[in-house]
């Protein structure tokens, strides 16, 4: 994709993302804090926005002043799943996808952000708790925030 157009496209979504409604979103589970700097200097970012539809963003940062390059072992870049109270799975964005069995890569510039972004569109009113997974095999990246549908 042409750098000049990603760039324009990472703008867009983050001036959309700042002006978007949030309710509930800084429900954070104890474990971790809305930033968590994770190994390898890549620090990630969870968000939950529930209105009008329930969105999930993972965001990683390259603190390491280096290009980082992220190596997945499959299309799959990350994942996004939604836990009730008892731990049990209630929803899975890859749970009716499937992805090419390819290694593939995403290069993230130092200082960069790497975003991804998946609606959950038949929630229901609860508390739950959301696993955003960057599914690297370089650089694996699990986070974890407690929100609330009403």
């Amino acid at each position: 994709m042409n750098k000049r157009l990603a760039v324009a496209l990472l703008v867009v979504a983050s001036i959309v993302y700042a002006c978007s409604p949030r309710s509930h979103a800084s429900e954070r589970s104890a474990r971790h804090n809305s930033e968590a700097t994770v190994s390898d200097g890549i620090e990630a970012r969870v968000d939950v926005t529930t209105a009008p539809v329930v969105t999930f963003m993972l965001e990683l940062t390259n603190r390491t002043g280096k290009v980082i390059e992220l190596q997945f072992p499959s299309a799959q870049t990350h994942d996004f799943a939604v836990l009730d109270p008892s731990g049990r799975t209630v929803w899975k964005w890859s749970g009716d996808r499937m992805f090419t069995q390819v290694i593939s890569t995403e290069t993230i510039a130092k200082n960069a952000q790497l975003t991804f972004t998946e609606e959950w569109r038949d929630a229901k009113p609860g508390a739950y708790t959301l696993v955003a997974t960057a599914t690297s095999a370089s650089h694996p990246v699990e986070e974890r925030i407690a929100f609330t549908v009403r």
